[in-house]
């Protein structure tokens, strides 16, 4: 509210930029944490994923904050956030007309 696209856009690109930093720096020990739902077929975002898109976006919270303040994983939080964030880039295609 108040952000232009090309804003909340930048901001999504940083994010995930700064998801894969993480992941990569982290490694692979284990396997990557599943989300609440399969994200192929989700149908609507989750409560706990709504949450952490507001956090991250409205309140400008880092992932390490909303981690604590969720009481998750920094990993659970990127994960929920990128299947939240690929349902919206995947609805939002599936709205635009060709």
């Amino acid at each position: 509210m108040g952000s232009s696209v090309k804003d909340i856009s930048n901001e999504v690109s940083r994010a995930i930029d700064d998801l894969r930093n993480i992941l990569k720096e982290k490694g692979n020990d284990k396997p990557p944490i599943k989300s609440q739902r399969n994200e192929a077929h989700q149908d609507e975002l989750s409560s706990q994923q709504i949450e952490i898109l507001n956090r991250r976006f409205e309140q400008k919270s880092s992932f390490a904050v909303i981690a604590r303040e969720l009481k998750l994983s920094e990993k659970e939080v990127h994960q929920e956030f990128l299947c939240a964030y690929q349902y919206l880039q995947n609805r939002n295609n599936s709205e635009i007309p060709v």
